[in-house]
């Protein structure tokens, strides 16, 4: 099991400012008074919004377009920021359909591969909200490079694959393994209260 890490906001920011130089970052901003997925410049950083739960649109929208270039592979790399639980569960489908079986589509498998994808915990659940019901959690198990969990002053990352290790050790004087130690406790008390959300949504007296 990889060691779980601390970043504070303000390395937080830091951090996607240099992400944003290597590659696109799709992520939910607060925008017209509601969330919503967003590619973003260096000037939306400050409305970037990890906390609550998933917005309206997936993420899978950015990856499976309606309309697009056949055979245009994207130019860039790009970073799929925030996504919850059930867009990952949205992802996985996505990759079976396209890129499992007899027929594989390449140009998505091309695409896909661009991708690095960082989970976030939802930090509470709305009246639509239905991973509990399919047996999933409000926080990312699988399908992420990152996962963070917004405790006080940051995040706790966890590192999901080779790609996310590579990721952090690109600016690994940002990341804290002695602090995020000292603040698993918190990680585990925010997982609790919003599983308890849920449950209390699914279950209402």
């Amino acid at each position: 099991m990889k060691p779980e890490l601390f970043i504070n906001h303000d390395d937080f920011q830091a951090w996607l400012a240099r992400a944003l130089s290597r590659s696109e970052i799709v992520a939910p901003v607060e925008a017209w008074g509601r969330r919503q997925l967003k590619m973003i410049s260096i000037e939306d950083l400050d409305q970037v919004r990890l906390d609550g739960f998933r917005t309206v649109e997936s993420f899978k929208s950015f990856l499976f377009l309606l309309t697009e270039k056949v055979a245009e592979p994207w130019g860039k790399e790009r970073l799929f920021l925030g996504a919850r639980g059930c867009d990952l569960e949205a992802l996985e489908a996505l990759d079976r359909i396209f890129g499992e079986g007899e027929f594989k589509d390449p140009f998505y498998l091309a695409n896909r591969e661009k991708i690095t994808v960082i989970g976030a915990d939802c930090t509470d659940c709305g009246a639509t909200c239905f991973c509990r019901t399919v047996g999933g959690q409000p926080y990312p198990t699988k399908l992420f490079d990152l996962s963070l969990t917004p405790v006080e002053g940051g995040y706790i990352v966890v590192i999901g694959t080779a790609k996310g290790e590579k990721l952090v050790k690109a600016d690994k004087e940002l990341f804290s393994e002695t602090v995020a130690r000292a603040k698993a406790e918190a990680k585990r008390k925010i997982r609790q209260k919003t599983i308890a959300i849920s449950h209390r949504l699914l279950h209402p007296k």
